[in-house]
């Protein structure tokens, strides 16, 4: 009941849960399709973005099974092509890898200046490491959050033994108040970014991609998009995927390996294309 729900609403361009819900109660199509039943907006959300992604595969799979068994369609010949969809979030509201990057050096080259500092005005520090970087950074290593943590709890250890010391105060005040959390932060935009060159902060799977529409304008805007693989035979889709990268070369292979074809071609078509 609630695939078709979603399903119709789809068809009637009504994406939002409340307008859903609201649907439900007031037109007439919805009350027939859902047998009278009335789910909140939770309850189409939790769905939509838990049960409804196995669901659909299910679906999928058994209409597949139905079209093979009726002789619809074969899988003898498999015609592939991709559109990209943009995605519902605002395009003004990227993460860019590029920039990320940059902004993250920066401020690991200042934490390693900072630290320097400190050594310079710790003499015992000074005395045993030289112009080296302390240990925990692991001498000329990169800057990491984590080693930063385990920074900033040595020089709270050397506070409790030089508490008049305003230079450790002051360093380690602003190492963990600015430098800690913005390199937290950038090193968790490189997670989700996983080598792509930028994602949507209200719609972290969708990358910036350029539409078509956009081919002819002036100044081209990208915008956050998914490119959807579509696989058909006889005007039938036998098999979809959905991909993050721009281009259609990059996405065939990958969306291959998602298919399954029945009676035993899936090798055999897997062959032609390796």
């Amino acid at each position: 009941m609630m695939l078709k729900v979603i399903v119709y609403a789809y068809t009637q361009k009504i994406y939002s849960s409340r307008k859903i819900e609201k649907a439900l109660w007031e037109n007439i199509g919805f009350m027939w399709i859902s047998g009278g039943n009335q789910p909140d907006f939770h309850t189409i959300n939790n769905f939509r973005g838990e049960t409804m992604k196995e669901a659909v595969r299910k679906v999928f799979a058994s209409m597949m099974e139905f079209l093979v068994e009726e002789g619809y369609v074969k899988m003898e010949n498999y015609f592939v092509d991709g559109t990209k969809i943009g995605a519902d979030s605002n395009p003004h509201k990227m993460v860019w890898a590029k920039k990320t990057q940059k902004y993250k050096e920066r401020l690991q080259k200042q934490i390693e200046e900072l630290l320097n500092e400190i050594d310079q005005a710790n003499e015992r520090e000074q005395e045993e490491y030289g112009e080296e970087n302390l240990e925990e950074l692991g001498g000329n290593s990169v800057v990491t959050a984590e080693k930063l943590k385990q920074k900033v709890a040595e020089i709270n250890e050397q506070l409790k033994e030089k508490p008049q010391d305003k230079v450790l105060k002051k360093a380690v005040k602003k190492l963990e108040r600015e430098d800690l959390p913005c390199l937290e932060k950038y090193e968790e935009q490189e997670r989700i970014l996983n080598g792509r060159n930028s994602y949507s902060k209200t719609d972290p799977d969708a990358s910036s991609l350029r539409m078509k529409e956009d081919r002819t304008a002036r100044k081209p805007l990208a915008r956050p998009a998914y490119n959807v693989q579509t696989g058909t035979e006889g005007q039938f889709v036998v098999g979809y995927s959905i991909h993050q990268q721009a281009d259609d070369t990059s996405c065939f292979i990958p969306h291959m390996q998602t298919q399954e074809f029945p009676q035993g071609r899936q090798f055999k078509r897997r062959r032609l294309w390796q």
